[in-house]
């Protein structure tokens, strides 16, 4: 077979042609790529990011809504006049959804870019098939969309690595300076400009063509039978043996049941799908009877996935993700529903009806982000009603009515708004100024100062208990004090951070031999050794419990000097001193913990 690569005419051609076709696409890809260039290369100079980036998520949204809204003209035969219309209809809706984002996006705004990148391409997906019929040609065309996406990124990566390595090259072998900025600039390029025309260019114009028999790929195939087919067979029968045990213990769903159904679902929607065109013929009988078995089985597994979200949001509200849960798992037992009552099984039904729950779900005060605010709102609300702590609908802070409890699941209800609604949302309940409050706090520390400063209590962290609480102990750094290093040979940064009995860290020394430092978390000792043999013990019990005896912790815990952080012993092997950068643990009525801390050692080796 005679290999023929397309000559530079050609090339320029398809570029030309898809310029043109779907212009404000690539316009939006290369607005989102010039500004994320500068952004790398100006970045330490710009003091506010927060506009260039609410431009660049509005231009990424551009290019698959734009792409929609051509191949919607292109379905119906626009006339110019109304293609320009409905371009500039995208526009506005683009320019009215920039106008909604706040100059600082929180959690909810970035979940809500999320949620609108999945329905404009779910758009995409059935925007040339609005009208009845085409389900061959609905599946061809998504099949080179899926594979066309995956290739051109498969594309943009290779190239990626092969002139990374050339740039390596230059500044290696030929001594050409490389600024470091430059691979991060070329990865921008690649994936917004090259990948987003490469994707385009593939996207197929006669519509129509694709309702004829297309030839399906044998790898396509073998991949869905041989692979994704076994999996969904293997995860069905884990999930019934699982609801059998729960029949038998009444031990009701846990957390992880939820996501395995939705990775259930994925895979045999997906599964599904793929075999679409094949499973009628003759010879693949077994793939229609395995896609129909499929869906009665997934059917009682979404059922329970409503179960386990339900019992959650019964117990602790709604949340986002619950939301979200609980919306995926009822839209799974409808389309379920639909694929087997309906015998021609219209696969539109999957991106037509994704696309619409995901616009609902995003915006209005049925969306997502306002129930589970307003619900945990009122379950904090309640809390504080059942501890008489509310007078006129404001607090009254008393440390002495909230139990170890209630203090616990209050501290986890400030933490949730402040940190995805914004602290300005427990406003109306506090009689402070929020504002006022928190203008000089670090923003990771806003949920413990509303606690302390409005609540008038501590605040409890989730793995706390009665009889144990978590302390904290780190160095002030206003100091900022150089350490006297005169008489060591040799100063170490160890850090030991985990809930392993012990932790040891390595090191070469000047001299050739291997020093090693272990911390063993049951006894609080540090042990220094020397080619394996031990040539410094410190124990740090009691230095910890003095400090945290004499510094009761507070809300940010406790912040020592210098000189208050450091343990030194001494003995015929040389000298040590240990400098506490930061150390944290467990606090009970019997003994301290220590769990995690990070140190500098200055260490003498005779």
């Amino acid at each position: 077979m005679k290999l023929s690569l397309p000559n530079a005419q050609q090339v320029l051609h398809d570029s030309t042609r898809t310029l043109k076709r779907f212009p404000l696409s690539m316009l939006s890809a290369a607005v989102a790529t010039v500004i994320s260039v500068y952004l790398i290369e100006r970045e330490e100079a710009i003091q506010h990011l927060e506009p260039y980036f609410r431009i660049i998520h509005v231009s990424l949204l551009g290019i698959p809504l734009f792409l929609g809204i051509d191949l919607l003209g292109e379905k119906f035969k626009l006339s110019p006049t109304l293609k320009v219309v409905s371009m500039l209809c995208g526009l506005f809706f683009l320019l009215a959804y920039y106008a909604t984002l706040p100059e600082e996006m929180t959690n909810i705004h970035f979940s809500r870019a999320a949620i609108m990148m999945l329905t404009v391409h779910c758009f995409v997906s059935v925007a040339p098939f609005l009208s009845r019929g085409n389900y061959r040609a609905f599946w061809e065309y998504n099949t080179q969309l899926f594979l066309r996406f995956f290739g051109a990124f498969a594309y943009a990566i290779m190239l990626f690595t092969g002139l990374s390595i050339a740039l390596l090259a230059l500044d290696k072998l030929l001594g050409v300076e490389v600024n470091e900025d430059l691979f991060a600039e070329l990865l921008v390029i690649l994936l917004g400009l090259f990948n987003t025309w490469f994707f385009l260019a593939g996207v197929p114009d006669d519509i129509d063509s694709l309702e004829e028999e297309q030839q399906y790929p044998t790898e396509l195939k073998a991949f869905t039978q041989y692979v994704l087919v076994p999996l969904v067979s293997i995860y069905l029968v884990i999930l019934y043996l699982y609801m059998i045990k729960i029949g038998l213990t009444w031990d009701w769903p846990r957390g992880m049941v939820s996501w395995l159904i939705l990775f259930l679902s994925l895979l045999g929607i997906l599964s599904s799908l793929l075999l679409y065109p094949v499973r009628q013929q003759q010879e693949n009988q077994w793939l229609y009877h395995f896609s129909r078995l499929f869906y009665w089985l997934l059917l009682p597994l979404t059922a329970l996935l409503v179960v386990a979200s339900w019992r959650r949001i019964s117990d602790y509200g709604f949340t986002e993700l619950r939301y979200f849960l609980l919306a995926i798992a009822l839209w799974l037992i409808g389309v379920t529903i639909y694929m087997l009552l309906n015998r021609r099984q219209n696969i539109k039904v999957f991106p037509l009806t994704l696309g619409i729950i995901s616009l609902v779900t995003a915006f209005g005060p049925w969306s997502a982000f306002n129930v589970s605010r307003k619900s945990q709102l009122n379950r904090l609300e309640k809390i504080l009603q059942e501890y008489a702590l509310l007078e006129d609908g404001k607090l009254k802070p008393s440390d002495d009515k909230l139990s170890f409890e209630g203090k616990k699941e209050v501290s986890s209800i400030v933490s949730y708004l402040v940190r995805v609604h914004g602290y300005r949302t427990l406003q109306p309940l506090v009689p402070i100024s929020l504002d006022s409050l928190l203008k000089d706090e670090n923003r990771r520390q806003y949920p413990e100062a509303i606690m302390h400063a409005a609540f008038g209590t501590e605040f409890v962290r989730k793995w706390e208990n009665v009889s144990q609480k978590m302390f904290s102990i780190q160095l002030n750094r206003s100091e900022n004090s150089a350490y006297d290093v005169k008489g060591y040979d040799y100063v170490l940064e160890c850090e030991f951070a985990g809930r392993d009995h012990e932790d040891i860290s390595d090191y070469l020394l000047t001299d050739g031999s291997k020093l090693s430092i272990t911390f063993d978390r049951n006894t609080s000792t540090l042990k220094v050794l020397r080619n394996r043999q031990n040539i410094h013990t410190v124990p740090l019990k009691g230095f910890v419990e003095k400090l945290v005896e004499n510094n009761p912790t507070g809300r940010d815990g406790i912040f020592l000097s210098q000189s208050e952080l450091k343990v030194k012993a001494q003995n015929r092997n040389g000298k040590v001193q240990v400098c506490f950068q930061y150390m944290d643990g467990e606090l009970d009525k019997e003994r301290i913990k220590l769990n995690n801390m990070k140190i500098i050692m200055l260490l003498e080796v005779k």
